[in-house]
């Protein structure tokens, strides 16, 4: 059985148990020829130790261990393993009918020490087709359990940025592996500050994390992502990286790529899931349009309304204060005449910038029209109020904006006050629209008085509604 040169590597790994030095040493010799990586243990508590830390996928398990039989190490092993193969090496064979024994154990292999080396290889062959196919089977499953346990939360209501994050983890999941980066093309799928980007780079994970731009990505990763954005495949691999595309119908919307040497044995719940990801993009993209503005990327004016009806009745039900606050940019007409539109629009993305880098992530903020921004402060007293609305103001006139190399800055004036209801569980006027339509154009009515007031005074600065700060709502007590 000479076999000439260095053996291909099968990259399979196979543990050897046997308490016989020469029959371990010779076994191990045997399948290293063959291209497998080996280890050989005498004993079952090595056995247990060398399973754990090598991991093996074919086990040839001596029957006869010292004073006892390897039976209760097999149900241990498996117990462990389900995936791994055991076939069972005795020189007794016809004390046990093999046929019995390798169905009373489930396992799936038992070698006469006396058939001779071949009929072993013949085994160990067998046993590792078994692992492949087993193996396989068990990744598809687990990656359509991944699937199945995402619908919810890839199909809520979220933004895309949301949704790209969740899509990403799942994904990952699904390959196994730790390295991955989402792209999508700019056409107007994901509205960015970026507009001269082709290209958009989402979220990424391992070493693809600090790659913030595409034409930034590594250049085999790029190619890839190209070949699908393009519509070339809608798939593509090289060298342990996969990109998928992120399709509807005929049209590219995006792309994943992930490092994974073995995707291939989840190559058809890949392509399921990206399908799914695709679709929940497209709802999303469809639920920014109707909830974000699309110039500053804060929430919008509808939707600032709904949220400022929802908020007030989750004060209710909790007693918690809520704290609205009212900003607008102060001669904003002036930079329009002198800047252009253009510098104008770059100006109020800057002061929706301020505003999202300066409220916590509790709280709201939404364009309400033109030049003027809302911002709902949940669980916030009177006395924290006017302690937010300077903050805010600060962050606005420390930001400026390079308009054609020049640094323009604004201020902004506001008004803020803060509703604090009585909680009434169970209801009563918490289930009256009308009564809660009346209290949300009262409370934008009073800090809107407000930021007139703090016009008048002279601009660049936060005033309250009334002399306090509350908001007084009617039949609110």
């Amino acid at each position: 059985m000479a076999r000439l040169g260095t053996p291909k590597p099968t990259g399979h790994r196979v543990l050897v148990v046997d308490d016989d030095p020469a029959l371990r040493d010779s076994t191990a010799r045997l399948l290293a020829l063959e291209g497998h990586e080996v280890r050989a243990v005498p004993d079952t508590a090595s056995a247990l130790a060398e399973q754990r830390a090598f991991r093996p996928q074919c086990v040839l398990l001596d029957y006869f261990l010292a004073s006892a039989t390897s039976e209760a190490l097999v149900g241990e092993m498996r117990a462990f393993d389900p995936e791994v193969q055991i076939v069972l090496v005795t020189g007794y064979a016809s004390d046990q009918p093999a046929r019995a024994m390798m169905r009373r154990l489930d396992i799936q292999g038992y070698h006469d020490k006396t058939d001779g080396p071949e009929k072993l290889l013949v085994w160990v062959d067998a046993a590792l087709k078994s692992y492949r196919a087993v193996s396989l089977l068990a990744r598809r499953a687990a990656a359509m359990r991944t699937i199945a346990e995402s619908a919810h939360a890839i199909h809520r209501v979220q933004t895309l940025a949301e949704l790209l994050e969740t899509a990403l983890d799942r994904l990952l999941r699904i390959v196994e592996a730790t390295s991955g980066v989402i792209a999508t093309n700019n056409g107007g799928l994901l509205v960015t500050t970026e507009s001269n980007q082709r290209r958009i780079v989402g979220p990424r994970r391992g070493r693809f994390e600090p790659f913030a731009r595409y034409d930034e990505l590594p250049g085999p990763a790029r190619e890839l992502l190209d070949a699908v954005l393009e519509g070339g495949s809608e798939r593509a691999e090289r060298d342990a990286l996969i990109a998928v595309g992120l399709c509807l119908a005929d049209r590219r919307i995006g792309a994943c790529l992930l490092e994974a040497p073995a995707a291939d044995a989840v190559a058809e719940p890949l392509s399921l899931f990206a399908a799914q990801v695709a679709l929940a993009m497209e709802n999303g993209r469809l639920y920014e349009l109707a909830t974000v503005d699309s110039l500053t990327r804060l929430a919008s004016r509808g939707h600032a309304m709904q949220r400022l009806t929802e908020s007030l009745k989750l004060a209710a039900r909790t007693g918690q204060p809520l704290t609205v606050l009212s900003l607008d940019v102060d001669h904003f007409k002036r930079v329009n005449d002198t800047l252009g539109h253009a510098a104008g629009d770059m100006v109020l993305f800057q002061v929706a910038e301020s505003l999202r880098r300066t409220v916590r992530d509790t709280d709201f903020a939404a364009r309400f029209g033109g030049e003027e921004f809302l911002v709902l402060a949940p669980a916030t007293p009177v006395a924290g109020a006017p302690v937010l609305a300077e903050r805010l103001r600060a962050a606005v006139e420390a930001r400026r904006t390079d308009v054609e190399g020049k640094a323009v800055g604004v201020t902004t004036s506001g008004g803020y006050g803060t509703v604090d209801l009585p909680a009434r569980a169970g209801g009563g006027w918490v289930r009256d629209p009308a009564w809660w339509d009346e209290a949300t154009r009262t409370v934008l009515a009073a800090v809107d008085r407000a930021l007139y007031a703090a016009k008048a005074a002279g601009r660049n600065r936060m005033h309250p509604t009334g002399a306090a700060g509350a908001i007084e709502l009617p039949g609110a007590t």
